[in-house]
């Protein structure tokens, strides 16, 4: 069975092959999936993330999100492999963080993990690799692992595109599980 070190670099390569003109053609397709779910529908905060480099293009997402009346929030992580959630308003607020990904200032409203839940909250996830049981395999520091110990949102969608699913591979215990995972094509 492949290691998550091999999935993780060989997806890194197929999925880096799409052109800009195909990224953002799937992503697009994705969105339209997204905006169309009851869970997303239902929700008052969305915990997104600001796709980056071959990623799933978010930021209409999250600007639509913002549109709709929602909270948006988006992770910050730093070198201690820890990952908290700040307000986004528009890709205006954005400045470059950890490894150099775009990310809203520490210096905005931080999402409380702590507080009493009377919001519903869906999350949206990134990831590297996904097999067709919603296995994921992440860019291999546990920033989501960590934040999922902590938290529980109320729906987690995972976005990829379809050259991103591959066979079943091992998993470990502390692995969260999304409740879907979205292509472009398929969804898990």
């Amino acid at each position: 069975m492949e290691t998550k070190s091999c999935i993780r670099k060989r997806i890194l390569a197929v999925r880096n092959q799409l052109t800009e003109a195909e990224r953002l053609e799937k992503s697009r397709q994705i969105r339209d999936k997204l905006y169309s779910m009851k869970e997303y529908r239902e929700a008052d905060c969305i915990l997104g993330f600001v796709g980056y480099g071959g990623e799933v293009e978010t930021i209409p997402f999250l600007e639509r999100a913002v549109f709709d009346g929602k909270k948006v929030y988006c992770p910050v992580s730093n070198e201690d492999g820890m990952m908290e959630f700040y307000r986004f308003t528009s890709k205006a607020d954005l400045i470059t963080g950890y490894k150099n990904i775009p990310e809203p200032s520490s210096q905005a409203e931080k999402f409380e993990v702590k507080c009493e839940r009377t919001e519903k909250v869906f999350m949206l996830m990134p990831g590297v690799a996904f097999d067709e049981k919603r296995h994921r395999v992440g860019y291999g520091k546990g920033f989501y692992d960590r934040f999922l110990a902590t938290y529980e949102p109320d729906y987690i969608v995972a976005v990829c595109f379809a050259c991103q699913i591959v066979e079943e591979f091992s998993v470990e215990e502390h692995d969260f599980l999304p409740e879907r995972v979205v292509t472009e094509i398929e969804d898990f």
